[in-house]
C-alpha cells in the first residue's frame, strides 16, 4: 500500500509542475492538487512514524 501511495504522491507532484507551467489555468485546480500532496505527504510520514515505532517495539 505504502509503494501505491509513493507513486499517487509522484504523479501528484507532476500534475503540480504541470499545471504550473500553465499560469492561464484554473488556480483552484492546483491549489486542491498542492493540498492533496500535502496531506499525502503527511500521511506518509505518519506511516512511517508508525512503522518505525513498531520496529522499535519490536527490538526491545
Amino acid at each position: 500500500m505504502c509503494c501505491m501511495q509513493e507513486r499517487a504522491l509522484v504523479e501528484l507532484k507532476r500534475d503540480v509542475r504541470r499545471l504550473r507551467a500553465m499560469p492561464d489555468k484554473i488556480d483552484v485546480a492546483l491549489d486542491w492538487v498542492v493540498r492533496g500532496v500535502a496531506l499525502v505527504q503527511e500521511h506518509l510520514q505518519g506511516q512511517h512514524q508508525e512503522m518505525s515505532t513498531e520496529d522499535n517495539e519490536d527490538d526491545n
